[in-house]
């Protein structure tokens, strides 16, 4: 079966000099939604707004991406580790995320929560 719909990743970073401080992933789904793959910002750099930031520049490109293609970008959404990423979590819903399910047993130990951010 042939996809109607070919994949198309996005990476940016933010740099201090010549490193790398911040960067941030994201992938088209289709139809208006957009998966952050991963945002991150290197210690001793956080809490200044980088990864603010970062999310605003993958909500301005992911837009525009989907309006090249005639739809608006309708939803943002983000896998997080329960365990792992609380700072990560609480950052999403600062963001406007809302933490829509949790995954049990995709890996072993760990349990994957899903937040999303409705753009409409």
């Amino acid at each position: 079966l042939a996809s109607k719909h070919e994949p198309f990743v996005q990476r940016l970073a933010i740099g201090l000099g010549a490193e790398e401080i911040g960067s941030a992933r994201w992938a088209d789904c289709g139809e208006g939604v957009v998966q952050l793959l991963d945002l991150q910002v290197r210690r001793g750099h956080r809490r200044n707004g980088l990864g603010r930031e970062l999310l605003q520049e993958v909500v301005r490109q992911a837009a525009t991406y989907n309006r090249l293609k005639r739809c608006a970008l309708r939803r943002l959404w983000m896998r997080t580790d329960q365990r792992a990423e609380v700072i990560g979590r609480s950052f999403l819903t600062g963001q406007g995320f809302h933490h829509v399910a949790t995954i049990t047993g995709l890996r072993p130990g760990a349990d994957d929560l899903i937040y999303v951010k409705s753009m409409d």
